[in-house]
């Protein structure tokens, strides 16, 4: 990042995931992400687990830990874990509709707990195999 005073600062990291099916209908996977230099520090992972229960409806499950360490030249430095909960369930309605169901919660010390709960209808569902 070029800054206006012509300092330059950097910013990088990683990401890394497995994902293994467990027979015809379930589904494990678990991804880590590290990321740092300006901004701040980002380390976390989350783990799902995805079960096919019928040939039309897909159920998955994901937890997510983030641990947070906010840059100290750009904003007040605060240092935090982020957590997340996300259950999602799919009915494929006909040949290319499908349904998503969403509910996530979100809970940590900057915005306490959070609750969001989306519905899409899909006109372009292609099933994952």
């Amino acid at each position: 990042y070029a800054h206006e005073d012509n300092t330059t600062s950097f910013a990088g990291g990683f990401d890394a995931g497995v994902e293994h099916r467990f027979g015809a209908t379930w589904r494990g996977s678990l991804d880590a992400l590290w990321d740092d230099g300006y901004g701040g520090r980002r380390i976390g992972g989350t783990a799902e687990a995805a079960w096919r229960a019928r040939h039309d409806v897909w159920l998955s499950g994901r937890a997510i830990v983030l641990g947070v360490r906010e840059d100290q030249a750009t904003t007040i430095a605060q240092r935090y874990v982020t957590t997340s909960a996300v259950t999602s369930a799919t009915f494929q309605l006909s040949d290319g509709v499908g349904l998503h169901a969403i509910a996530e919660t979100d809970y940590d010390a900057v915005h306490d707990l959070q609750l969001r709960v989306i519905g899409v209808l899909d006109l372009a569902f292609y099933p994952e195999p």
